[in-house]
């Protein structure tokens, strides 16, 4: 079998000639295939005919692209927070992961390093502190209490937890120093500490 083509303005013919033992070459039939040529090429297309790009199954014209010679993978869901890089695959952006809570494929959340406690995540590496909650000088959400706690830890919201050797005082935000053994004819100031 022999192979040629010629190239003729926008169409490139191939003409194939079988060749058959016995048969002489003069008599045997000439096949003629006309191949269609897009001078820009096809992506994620095919060349139909003379510089017209049909897209394959899943894709769509780019419509960014003037030329018409580019197709885009379609998710049919759409993307959210990702990219749609093949047919109804979405990928997603940079700071953001699958939603497998939901198993929806084509959903993305934002992630936050630390998982945000006390807090939800709003984007890529950004928490929203919930109610009651304040973010640090860590840019942590931590418990917040009004008026602030003396001596006192504030673990949750307007929870003052008193530091060892403090008791709870007339106010919910305040904490005395203990003397468990009392002081007799004096002030507990500290930790076992009395003052006359």
């Amino acid at each position: 079998m022999r192979w040629w083509m010629r190239s003729w303005g926008q169409v490139r013919e191939t003409e194939h000639m079988p060749v058959w033992p016995g048969v002489p070459q003069r008599e045997a039939r000439q096949e003629v295939y006309r191949i269609p040529v897009c001078t820009l090429g096809c992506i994620n297309a095919d060349c139909t005919a003379p510089n017209v790009c049909t897209c394959r199954s899943g894709y769509l014209k780019d419509p960014t692209v003037s030329l018409g010679n580019k197709c885009v993978p379609l998710c049919t869901q759409g993307c959210i927070n990702a990219q749609c890089t093949a047919p109804n695959v979405c990928t997603c952006l940079p700071g953001f992961h699958a939603d497998s809570q939901y198993g929806r494929n084509n959903t993305c959340v934002s992630e936050c390093l630390d998982r945000c406690p006390n807090g939800v995540c709003k984007g890529p590496n950004k928490c929203e502190c919930l109610p009651g909650f304040d973010k640090g000088i860590d840019e942590r959400c931590g418990a917040k209490c009004e008026p602030p706690c003396l001596n006192a830890d504030c673990t949750g919201p307007n929870i003052c937890t008193c530091r060892v050797g403090y008791a709870k005082g007339n106010a919910p935000n305040i904490c005395v120093a203990a003397c468990p053994a009392g002081c007799e004819n004096g002030i507990c100031s500290g930790l076992n500490f009395c003052d006359c």
